[in-house]
């Protein structure tokens, strides 16, 4: 298992300790294989942030990994996008919400009423909006 440390750069637009400190620290990701850093709305990074996180980027540390996740990828650095690996990833459709939904519940054996599903697939950011 690995550790998976989250950085929301929409809220902390410094973030520049986090990363630089990830390949400093002789900190295994413990029993896990990586320590894994996710740093959402990452295009919201200020200019010294990015470029804290590019020498990092140039230079990982064999056990830290880096996920860079963005709603706007025209607004990162092309020195910044040239050293990642690009997915553009597409919202699932409800029914496609609903058949997955079932799939896991089936598979977990957990009881559901097919109308609370389908209502659950319409909806599927409102779940994580709840406290």
């Amino acid at each position: 298992m690995s550790i998976l440390i989250e950085i929301d750069a929409a809220s902390r637009t410094k973030v520049e300790r986090y990363p630089r400190s990830a390949g400093q620290r002789p900190v295994r990701a413990g029993r896990g294989r990586f320590k894994v850093y996710l740093i959402d709305e990452v295009h919201m990074l200020s200019r010294h942030s990015f470029n804290a996180l590019l020498k990092t980027l140039e230079e990982p540390p064999a056990h830290v990994k880096f996920l860079l996740a963005t709603t706007d990828p025209q607004k990162l650095p092309v020195t910044i996008l040239s050293r990642c690996l690009q997915f553009h990833l597409k919202a699932l459709d409800v029914e496609q919400i609903r058949h997955q939904l079932e799939h896991i519940l089936g598979e977990e054996q957990i009881a559901f009423e097919p109308r609370a599903l389908q209502l659950l697939s319409r909806r599927p950011m409102a779940a994580c909006a709840m406290p």
